[in-house]
């Protein structure tokens, strides 16, 4: 089965950028049943990230890069192959295990601890599947994909939001601390979106559920796009945004044109994660470097910017187009946060370098246009309001309110690890005669989460061991 995946996925690469000109047949199909978009744009965009990687990691994080890479991407591509539920519950868990030494990868201390944060939240995520496996089994008797009870639908909901860094489960911009290679891939085409594609497969399970993954989609995006417009670094600013975005498509899980607008996303994010790569690396990714506005660099970011925002007619417009309201509000906000990026970034006269990323994340950017046309809907009305909006994003995005509005919600919403019990005095004084040693355990635990790396041993430990008890439940 792993030969057939890794001849599989080399096909796909061959064969990717055509199958998104003539996907439309595949994107009303079941992804069980074998749906070419998501892995010839898994495969496609991981060989993009494997280009990106010589010109921006050296020869030793390069070479572990390469091979870590390819055991993510079987993982991943056997998550998409999956036919009953050990399968997909396997391939759910070696992406968390994978991704956490791929985040890892520069073994600082703070890339470490972002690993660590992106794992724990991983295993909330992976213990959610694993109950939802157990309820399905012991309702079906089974593990071939048949019919989901009730529960284990609402588990696995809570499995996919973890997966996709969704409110409260955020983890994503941590990860930021990965070389951006590893952002390209990992936070654009494959592990993040597996949460959206996991309901999209099994949409008729989740249709009651219907009104309350639209209304926790929504509060995500709202918060991650106003925490966005606070960021003045390049990597989690397009975090968040990745956030909002995944949030939209889980708005859209029970609609055909989910595959198509994730083919869109993964595309344009991974391009964009290369693109700041190549010119903002060497300023710390700061979002104010003051670069020439009339470079190459500057109009494809714009590109980028109008595209994944859906200004008519680029990229995700086709897919927002049938909204209603509410993409209006996601065009508005992601204008909001990209344009202050872009009137930030390109502000003076620097000409930025180009190099492998550049031309890397051009030729993602024109492979994107033509993803999603099959969506294209030809109602004027719609586009008039699309343009409209943004024409107001355009004239406003420069006010200072918007970083205000940020700040605000930035200091609200921090994604912290919580420190789960207070200081010892405190629970000293409320006279508890255990309070020593439950703080004890809480400082023993936080010496866990930022102790040397030799203790990240427990980390993968844990991952095995849940991943051993869901085959031996088989």
């Amino acid at each position: 089965m792993i030969n057939q995946l890794i001849a599989g996925g080399i096909a796909s690469l061959l064969w990717a950028p055509a199958s998104l000109f003539g996907a439309g047949a595949a994107a009303a199909s079941a992804i069980t049943k074998g749906v070419t978009i998501p892995e010839g744009i898994v495969v496609f965009t991981g060989f993009m990230a494997l280009l990106f990687s010589f010109q921006y990691l050296d020869g030793k994080e390069r070479r572990k890069f390469v091979a870590t890479m390819s055991f993510f991407l079987v993982a991943m591509l056997m998550f998409l192959r999956a036919q009953d539920w050990l399968y997909m519950y396997t391939s759910w868990e070696l992406m968390s295990l994978i991704s956490y030494v791929l985040i890892a990868l520069k073994s600082t201390e703070a890339a470490r601890k972002a690993a660590r944060k992106a794992f724990i939240i991983g295993r909330v995520s992976g213990l959610a599947f694993l109950a939802a496996f157990v309820m399905t089994y012991l309702a079906t008797g089974t593990i071939e994909f048949t019919t989901i009870p009730s529960a284990a639908a609402v588990m696995l909901l809570i499995a996919a939001m973890a997966k996709a860094s969704q409110f409260p489960f955020v983890w994503l911009p941590d990860a930021m601390e990965a070389p951006t290679p590893v952002s390209a891939l990992l936070h654009s085409a494959t592990m993040v979106a597996a949460g959206p594609l996991l309901l999209y497969m099994f949409a008729p399970y989740f249709a009651f559920l219907n009104p309350y993954i639209k209304a926790w989609a929504l509060l995500s995006l709202v918060i991650a796009s106003f925490t966005a417009m606070a960021q003045n670094h390049a990597k989690r600013l397009l975090a968040y945004s990745s956030i909002a975005t995944l949030a939209f498509l889980f708005m859209i899980f029970d609609s055909p044109a989910l595959p198509l607008a994730f083919a869109t996303h993964a595309l344009l994010k991974a391009a964009f994660f290369m693109l700041v790569g190549t010119y903002a690396r060497g300023f710390n990714y700061s979002t104010e470097i003051g670069l020439d506005v009339r470079s190459l660099s500057s109009h494809l970011t714009l590109f980028l910017i109008v595209s994944l925002a859906g200004v008519p007619p680029f990229g995700l417009f086709w897919n927002k187009v049938g909204e209603g309201p509410l993409a209006l509000v996601t065009l508005f906000l992601a204008l909001i946060y990209f344009l202050r990026m872009h009137s930030s970034m390109f502000s003076g006269g620097i000409q930025p370098p180009r190099n492998l990323g550049t031309f890397a994340a051009l030729a993602l950017a024109i492979i994107s246009i033509p993803s999603s046309l099959e969506l294209a809907i030809p109602n004027l009305q719609r586009v008039i309001e699309f343009l409209v909006v943004s024409f107001v994003a355009f004239r406003v995005h420069k006010l200072r309110v918007w970083e205000t509005i940020g700040n605000i919600f930035t200091n609200a919403f921090r994604f912290e690890m919580p420190d789960f019990v207070g200081s010892e005095e405190l629970i000293e004084g409320w006279g508890f005669s255990g309070g020593k040693i439950i703080t004890r355990v809480s400082d023993r635990f936080r010496s866990i989460l930022t102790g040397p790396v030799t203790r990240d041993v427990v980390y993968i430990a844990v991952s095995l061991a849940a991943l051993a008890l869901g085959v031996m439940m088989c």
